[in-house]
């Protein structure tokens, strides 16, 4: 029966592989498009630049304040409830939105209903993944991820013939059709845990994150700081194995570590649901997450700044729509070689993960400074590729590093503490941006905002590996000073 069921999961994982390429489709595709619908909702709204970008501002707030509680109800209930229930709320959002022409209206149906929905698929779609392939997970994250790049390359052009055909009310609602199928793909995710623990074995234990690393203080950038944290963690906490925990203990431990008895004592007031449901426990029991969340802030404000303002860019510079449309393609090509090929790298070891996150930080701002300064079209495709390139590989690698530093069950509350904090700054320097475009006229300015963003995230992210580095020799220098004195005790 446990060979029956081994082989069930075996089968099962490239279906949860293509789900969650799936939704990583749909959702970024639908990111990638936000231009294209800014410039639709300028010409149909007698409203500034600043006002719309608000549309926009208020779904990423969305976003950032419900991933976390995302990854909570997907530790609490498993994926497959959650990935179906956001498959309804951003369905009936883009149905919604279809059919307004109120831009009061347009703030509910695009910016809260397609946020909520948005902000409620994509976390158990990421850490589902990391549960059904314990091994080779950058890989396997990387193929998942390559979706994202699929739908930077599809959506736009795609969106760009569906806007001229049928308007963007149209568009809207064929969109609704291509999200509907996400429902379906929250059928298949079906969690191995409650698969496996029925027969008291489970076919692929889920390893250890320092199994793959032992005999190697450095194979990884974070994995000392990882186990320093777990060690030093301020609540006592004591890292066991996460196919030990029991649903009970899921409830009670997973979200505040082992004092939970501590949440019992105090009733578990407002103050003590925000702390463990948003995540924020994470920085406590995992220190070394701090730095991570820095770099991804500041590379998560570009990025939602030049996803939203490339196509803005090409269009005032006097490029047609459909050319500009193609630039988000070139990015999405690039995207897609970017998460093919990190997994490959990180698998085999040739470059350490937040090293290699540095450096893709490093080509992500002079890609963005090459675009923003030039008006060559052929340059900007060439540029755009590089942004693909750091993107498609950025991405997928914040989910690595965070699962090098956390454990498996804490992986989907430290992605939605990541995207909440993403969402939040990204979301204020939307509204920033469209204030300097209404200010200015400049189109370039908002880019420029992207570039000093990149640039503190690579700052952040190289002095992390500086310090991990450093730490690293010393790991490796300790047992050679003690070797002497454990020899001459045993003689």
């Amino acid at each position: 029966m446990t060979d029956i069921v081994a082989q069930d999961v075996r089968r099962r994982r490239w279906l949860v592989l293509a789900s969650s390429f799936y939704v990583q489709f749909n959702c970024g595709g639908l990111s990638s498009t936000n231009g294209l619908f800014m410039v639709e909702f300028i010409k149909t709204f007698d409203e500034s630049a600043a006002t719309l970008s608000w549309i926009f501002t208020i779904l990423f707030f969305m976003v950032a304040i419900l991933t976390p509680v995302s990854g909570y109800l997907t530790s609490m209930y498993g994926a497959q409830k959650v990935v179906a229930s956001g498959a309804i709320i951003v369905v009936v959002g883009l149905v919604m939105t279809a059919f307004t022409d109120s831009l009061p209206l347009l703030f509910l149906t695009f910016s809260v209903l397609i946020g909520t929905g948005i902000a409620v698929i994509y976390i158990p779609a990421l850490s589902i993944v990391a549960e059904y392939f314990t091994d080779r997970y950058a890989f396997a994250n990387g193929i998942a991820g390559v979706g994202a790049g699929v739908g930077f390359m599809i959506f736009s052009p795609l969106v760009e013939t569906l806007i001229q055909v049928y308007g963007w009310h149209g568009t809207f609602l064929i969109l609704a059709g291509l999200f509907a199928n996400i429902f379906v793909c929250a059928m298949i995710m079906k969690p191995v845990a409650k698969t496996t623990k029925k027969h008291n074995k489970e076919p692929f234990q889920m390893e250890s994150n320092t199994s793959s690393q032992e005999g190697s203080a450095s194979d990884t950038t974070v994995s000392g700081l990882r186990d320093s944290s777990r060690v030093n963690s301020p609540d006592g906490y004591t890292p066991v194995q996460d196919d030990e925990q029991t649903p009970e203990s899921a409830v009670d431990g997973e979200h505040g570590g082992r004092c939970s008895t501590s949440n019992k004592k105090t009733g578990r007031n407002i103050f003590s649901v925000i702390y463990h449901m948003w995540g924020f426990y994470i920085f406590p029991r995992y220190p070394c997450m701090a730095v991570l969340i820095v770099c991804m802030m500041g590379f998560g404000i570009a990025m939602v700044m030049y996803m939203m303002w490339i196509v803005v860019r090409a269009v005032d510079i006097g490029i047609s729509r459909m050319n500009a449309a193609a630039l988000m393609t070139a990015l999405g090509m690039s995207s897609v070689t970017g998460r093919l090929s990190h997994g490959w790298f990180v698998d085999l070891k040739v470059i350490p993960p937040m090293a290699l996150l540095a450096s893709m930080f490093a080509l992500n701002a002079l890609s963005v400074l090459t675009y923003t300064l030039v008006t060559n079209y052929v340059i900007m495709v060439i540029a755009c590729v590089g942004i693909g390139l750091s993107h498609g590989v950025g991405i997928p690698m914040f989910n690595v590093c965070t699962k090098e530093i956390v454990q498996l069950r804490d992986l989907p509350n430290a992605i939605g503490l990541i995207f909440f904090v993403q969402g939040t700054f990204g979301g204020m320097a939307l509204i920033f941006a469209g204030e300097l475009y209404d200010n200015m006229g400049d189109s370039r300015m908002p880019l420029f905002v992207a570039v000093i963003f990149c640039a503190i995230a690579l700052v952040t992210s190289t002095a992390a590996v500086c310090v991990n580095c450093y730490g690293s020799r010393n790991k490796v220098k300790a047992p050679e000073r003690e070797g002497p004195e454990n020899v001459s005790t045993d003689h």
